[in-house]
């Protein structure tokens, strides 16, 4: 009984949230560190679940955490893990931290990597890469 409540629970709180505008989703961001043993896309999944759980425990979901929630989503959905991860390994076999940092450009999922401490050519001059991912929202 309790699944079909949460079930219910996130749907009311997924109906409620603002259209997929610029404008209404544009102040939240995620920071994702992968590791040799975990890549973004595992740890998207993870924070996706955590914001999950967190939102169907509440009385009232907080209105960042359903943007987080929505930019995971969108992220998960529609990015090119394979593509995106020869972006980032050779950093990460170097020795280097590597973090993404995703934010909400609207319908799609905005992101950018930075390398920690090595700025390289192919990452620009300020050690950071950016992308964008479509939804279907």
């Amino acid at each position: 009984m309790r699944g079909a409540q949460g079930a219910l629970k996130l749907r009311a709180i997924m109906m409620n949230m603002p259209d997929h505008k610029a404008e209404s989703l544009g102040g939240a961001e995620l920071f994702l560190e992968p590791d040799p043993y975990n890549c973004v896309r595992t740890l998207a999944q993870k924070e996706y679940h955590r914001l999950l759980r967190e939102i169907l425990s509440r009385e009232e979901a907080s209105e960042i955490a359903c943007e987080k929630l929505e930019i995971l989503r969108v992220f998960l959905e529609s990015t090119d893990f394979v593509k995106l991860r020869r972006q980032y390994e050779p950093h990460l076999v170097r020795g280097k931290r590597v973090r993404f940092v995703l934010w909400s450009g609207g319908s799609q999922t905005e992101y950018r990597i930075e390398v920690m401490g090595e700025a390289t050519a192919a990452a620009g001059p300020n050690g950071w890469r950016g992308g964008s991912t479509r939804g279907d929202a």
